[in-house]
């Protein structure tokens, strides 16, 4: 007897991270919400949650300009700068279910030694194939290919 898993749930979930210098492509699918908080360590005060988004993310499709969704969830960790701009620029969670490119910019110092990054962000318009849909395709276009030289080394004969 065979078994087929399907996911009804993520309990957890990986997290994005954003790199310097390295655009992501994401669509945001929640809300904003608290992750969970760190204890305090030796002494150390406990760590605040982060505000975290639930995403899928977006990813290059290799033989055309665009994007393909990924079908596979995650999580985006939000500094308060980009916190504060999707919240300025899309009330009441306008940012849930739209595409946004993000870049994580050089750290801005400030005194104090302590400093934030700044973060392009950009809304981008929404992929319209997902990943499994571009590797149904291909595998078409393969059969497809595949058929025809059959057909032709046939008429060769």
């Amino acid at each position: 007897m065979s078994f087929t898993p399907k996911v009804v749930k993520h309990v957890t979930l990986p997290t994005l991270k954003l790199v310097e210098g390295a655009p992501v492509y994401v669509k945001i699918t929640s809300p904003m919400h608290l992750g969970k908080g760190q204890e305090a360590k030796d002494g150390q005060e406990a760590k605040q949650p982060p505000v975290i988004v639930d995403i899928l993310q977006l990813v290059l499709n290799e033989k055309k300009d665009g994007l393909l969704l990924d079908d596979e969830p995650m999580q985006l960790v939000l500094g308060t700068v980009v916190q504060r701009e999707l919240q300025d620029e899309y009330p009441e969670d306008g940012y849930v279910n739209k595409c946004f490119m993000v870049e994580k910019g050089k750290k801005k110092d400030k005194p104090g030694g302590r400093g934030y990054f700044t973060y392009s962000i950009s809304e981008i318009e929404a992929p319209t194939q997902t990943v499994e849909d571009e590797a149904e395709a291909r595998k078409a276009a393969e059969a497809a290919a595949a058929k025809k030289a059959e057909a032709d080394a046939k008429k060769g004969k």
